[in-house]
């Protein structure tokens, strides 16, 4: 250890650098213990959205089958968070991104949802990694989906729908071969909510033969 003369001449030991940085290093503990914040210059550097986008597209390929989907999906999450530190995204960030996106490419809410479970998986292996504490898209509303579909029929299975009428009655001398596509609609309504009514109008109103195009029946 050095040693230097003070102002009066007497001789005083020199502090080391390990010495001089001792007091900033245990005030540097002290302000981390009572929850202050570290200067910028000794933080932890903050994860990109688009390394744990990488990560998640690496583990897709390898465990699930719809791989391709989500790499048809993940350039619209890039362009959107790429360069963002992904513990800043919160669940209104994301609401906001799905609520544009739906608007400008017309998504049914099942493709939102899925669209969402991408992101839920990135930040799902993001927390298992250990690169991010909390998942945002788990507070993400999902939307309803209106899972009702037209089953249009094709004509081998009109001609088993017909024998299946057939066989689901009694009298076995009634066959309903010669029913239109509209007729053979009808009859499988009312073989599904059967109701006197059912048994004995054979009428056809306007709505069922609106569902018929092509000259095949189809049923939802």
């Amino acid at each position: 250890m050095d040693s230097v003369r003070r102002y009066d001449g007497a001789p005083t030991a020199r502090k080391s650098r390990h010495e001089e940085r001792r007091p900033y290093s245990l005030s540097l503990k002290t302000e981390a213990l009572q929850g202050k914040k570290l200067p910028e210059s000794l933080r932890t550097p903050a994860v990109s959205f688009a390394k744990l986008a990488h990560d998640a597209l690496v583990y897709s390929k390898a465990h699930k089958r719809t791989y391709q989907d989500d790499v048809l999906r993940m350039p619209w999450l890039l362009a959107a968070f790429r360069e963002r530190a992904a513990d800043s995204i919160t669940p209104q960030d994301l609401e906001r991104h799905f609520t544009r996106i739906e608007a400008e490419r017309n998504w049914a809410p099942a493709s939102v949802n899925r669209y969402c479970a991408l992101v839920s998986l990135i930040f799902r292996l993001g927390i298992e990694n250990g690169k991010v504490k909390e998942n945002p898209a788990r507070l993400v509303k999902h939307r309803r989906a209106n899972n009702a579909r037209t089953r249009w029929l094709s004509p081998e299975e009109e001609a088993r729908l017909r024998i299946a009428i057939e066989a689901r009655h009694h009298d076995m001398t009634v066959s309903y071969s010669h029913l239109s596509p509209a007729h053979t609609l009808a009859a499988v309504e009312s073989l599904a909510k059967p109701s006197p009514e059912a048994s004995t109008d054979t009428r056809i109103d306007t709505a069922a033969n609106e569902q018929v195009q092509g000259g095949s029946a189809h049923v939802h």
